[in-house]
């Protein structure tokens, strides 16, 4: 089943407000493209990256589309594409099509 990038965003950012309920005021995420998740000026630690990831991943399941974003090469490039939100909607969609 295929998804469209507004469709992918959407997810995204339904996403990023789950993880927001659980984390303090000064460490939320904007739902912005260019908000910056991890590397210099990101808000996120390892945990609350992959708590993000794997919420997305489960999110994406649950309208129909399996993929992986929790490689270990993303994990560690603080420039990769899970920099930016922008960057992490643009990898989930490389992945899928």
């Amino acid at each position: 089943m295929s998804i469209s990038p507004s469709s992918v965003e959407s997810v995204v950012y339904k996403c990023i407000e789950e993880l927001n309920r659980q984390l303090p005021a000064e460490l939320k995420l904007q739902s912005s493209l260019d908000a910056i998740l991890v590397g210099e000026g990101g808000v996120l630690d390892s945990l609350g990256l992959i708590t993000l990831i794997v919420s997305l991943e489960e999110a994406m399941e649950e309208v129909g589309v399996h993929t992986t974003l929790l490689e270990e090469e993303f994990l560690v490039d603080s420039k990769g594409p899970l920099r930016t939100v922008g960057s992490l909607i643009d990898l989930i969609v490389s992945k899928i099509e």
